[in-house]
């Protein structure tokens, strides 16, 4: 009985280890997300801003 007892304690604490090293890789993950996703948003809305620099200085060249 009581070597059943300890194996499940084992077990236990084998499973719960395991689980707090998915849950910690899976913060990790979705905040390694996060942050790719701001650099890709800042780096998009840059993008559109030169483009619109380009668009806006063509038109000025064109009108004089």
């Amino acid at each position: 009985m009581e070597r059943q007892l300890q194996d499940q304690v084992n077990n236990y604490d084998k499973d719960k280890a395991l689980w707090e090293d998915r849950n910690v890789f899976l913060i990790q993950q979705r905040d390694q997300a996060k942050k790719d996703l701001d650099e890709a948003s800042q780096k998009f809305q840059l993008t559109v801003e030169q483009l619109q620099k380009v668009q806006s200085e063509g038109k000025n060249k064109t009108e004089t």
